[in-house]
This record gives structure tokens, sequence and C-alpha cells, in this order.
């Protein structure tokens, strides 16, 4: 049971109910000396309670202030991760032999991203480059093939380009981000190198969200360890950090550490729908939003379960009737000692029934 804190016109009765105990002729009215002081008096008291009440809060990560919990999170060496720019690959086209030093720039909308590669135009007339968003954070994640534009294109180079994918971007950490690994390491303490000191180790990466272990998947005393940042891939300089990282703390006795990012395996929907008090449009941009929501909750190597897919349609607000054409059943995510897939919403298709 908790402790039940007074306010302030409780004290203050409590201190003028005592003084009426102790002389019955005091005048304890609102407008007395009396009630003034312990007005004065009880205000102060309450400050107390709610200060001891503040410094009970600091006690406990789970309700401290943003300060006192980065001060629990220190004392076991976790920190608040900075924001992490998005990272991935260009593609440029031109007039073959061109070439291009690293450093250029590319514009997409209000966003600007730095090659951190050279680049030759080959026999097809393109080249592929690594680039970087020179801000930090999960504005800088754009769709796969995105146009964009150079800034200064060298000469032989086309300005228009491709932005085959940017990923990665994740803002600064916030407090709930932070508690959260706070508390899954007070309850999973280091244990000399078992499977949840590996995933510690990938998670204090800035940009990564979360990473799932697999023990002995490519070979007996190896461990790989698959990286996402948020509901999207890691990049690559994301995936290199986390290598390092575990590299340093393992264990001497593993055998190896391969660090990874799951590949992505879009699943199509197609459903005969009969329709009732909605349109098509409407229904279909709430089904990519509950779909979405849906694949936010599998993880790497989770299956997609045909049953829920189609609740999500019959429940749908207008939805009278329906009929699921594709996928004929549970979609299965591969894992192997080659491939750890993750399954992503693709395309849903609707037509209607008769």
């Amino acid at each position: 049971m908790s402790y039940p804190l007074r306010s302030m016109e409780q004290i203050r009765g409590d201190i003028l109910r005592d003084q009426a105990n102790l002389d019955d002729s005091v005048d304890i009215t609102s407008d007395s000396d009396n009630f003034v002081r312990a007005t004065g008096v009880a205000g102060a008291v309450e400050g107390l309670y709610q200060f001891q009440a503040w410094q009970t809060r600091q006690i406990f990560p789970d309700t401290a202030d943003s300060e006192n919990l980065r001060r629990h999170a220190a004392l076991r060496r976790i920190f608040p991760k900075p924001a992490a720019p998005a990272g991935g690959t260009v593609l440029l086209t031109g007039t073959v032999p061109s070439t291009a030093d690293i450093g250029l720039q590319i514009v997409v909308g209000n966003q600007r991203y730095q090659t951190s590669t050279p680049a030759t135009i080959g026999a097809g007339g393109t080249a592929l480059v690594t680039a970087v968003a020179l801000a930090a954070g999960s504005a800088g994640n754009l769709a796969d093939n995105t146009p964009g534009q150079l800034s200064a294109a060298p000469s032989g180079i086309s300005s228009q380009v491709t932005v085959v994918s940017m990923v990665g971007g994740r803002d600064a950490e916030t407090d709930a981000e932070l508690l959260s690994r706070l508390l899954d390491r007070m309850q999973h303490p280091p244990a000399g190198g078992n499977t949840q000191d590996y995933r510690s180790w990938a998670m204090e990466i800035p940009g990564i969200t979360d990473a799932y272990v697999f023990p002995h998947r490519g070979g007996v005393g190896r461990v790989d360890v698959a990286v996402i940042s948020g509901n999207a891939q890691a990049n690559d300089d994301e995936i290199a950090a986390a290598q390092l990282n575990i590299d340093t703390e393992r264990p001497a006795a593993c055998r190896g550490v391969t660090v990874f990012t799951p590949t992505l395996k879009p699943v199509d929907f197609t459903y005969g729908v009969k329709l009732s008090g909605t349109d098509g449009d409407t229904l279909l941009a709430s089904l990519y939003r509950d779909f979405g929501a849906y694949f936010d909750t599998l993880v790497p190597g989770a299956a997609m379960v045909k049953s829920k897919a189609d609740a999500i349609v019959s429940n749908s607000r207008g939805v009278g009737d329906s009929i699921a054409a594709s996928p004929a059943g549970n979609v299965i995510a591969t894992v192997n000692a080659t491939v750890v897939e993750w399954l992503r919403l693709g395309t849903i298709s609707l037509y209607t029934l008769p």
C-alpha cells in the first residue's frame, strides 16, 4: 500500500484541529492569525512531502526523471545513443569512362547526401557508389530507387541519379528507448558471452534498434547476429560498427561472429471482397495501415500467419464478404546457414466479388 500524501488543506486542518484540541478558546477561523500561520506551515510541509515523493521516484529507473535515468544507465555503462545518419548506394549514369572522386553531393528534396567512394562509369554507362546522409536522423531514410540530383555533376556524368537504397537513419535515442535497454541489462546481466550478451553488444550501436542472435547457424561455436534499424534494414556502417563492437567484447572461445542485416522478403496479397458502405480506395488505405501494423510485429525469421491476415480483411469496415486468392497459406521465412529472411508487407490487390 502506498503512503498517502496529504494536501496542504488537509495538513492545515490537522494543525488547526490540534490547536483547538489543546485550547478550545483558540480562534481558528479563516481570518485569524492562527489560520494564517497554519497555512504557511502547511505549505512548507506539503513541499517536503512532494520533495520526498520526487526523491523516491528517482530511486527507480522506470520512474526517474531524464537526468537521473541517465545516471542509472551510466552506472552500467549504458549511454544514450546519438542520432545515426542514413547510408546506402546511389546509381550514377554517364559516358564511358568518366570518373568522379568521393564527395559528390546529392539532393533529394530537403535532404543532402554525399558519396563515400569514387566512381568510374563502366561499360553499361553506370556506376554504383556508396553514400551517406549529411544530417543524422530518420529523415534521411528514403524509399528504394528514389530519384535525386547531383548538386554539381562532373564532366561526363549526368546530374540525374537514382538512390538505390538509403536506410539506417535514426533519431537520437529517447528516454523510453534508453530505459528499455537499461531494464533489459538489469534483467539479463552480462553472462560471459551467452545469447543475450551478443544482442546487448549489438544494441549499443547508434542506429541499431534490435538484434536477433542465431547461435551455431553457420557451424558449431559460431554466432550470427541479425541487426535492424527501426522497421528497415541496417546500413553497412551500422553493421560494421556492430561487428567491431562484438569482436571486441566476445569471449575468445567463440570461433567467430557474423553480423548482418536480414534479407527482406515482401509478401503480396490478393483478396476478393464484397463491399457495403465503403469504396475500394478507402478499404485499400485501411488495409495497408492495418497490415503494416501486423507486419511490424514480425521479427526476422518469423512466419506470416494467413488466418491473421484474413481476419484483418474480414473485420474491416464495409467488408461484407471476402475470399483470399493469395497467398494460399502461411508464408514461412527461410532461416538457414546462408540467409535469414524478414517478411515485409508487399502489395495488396483487391477485386470485386459478384
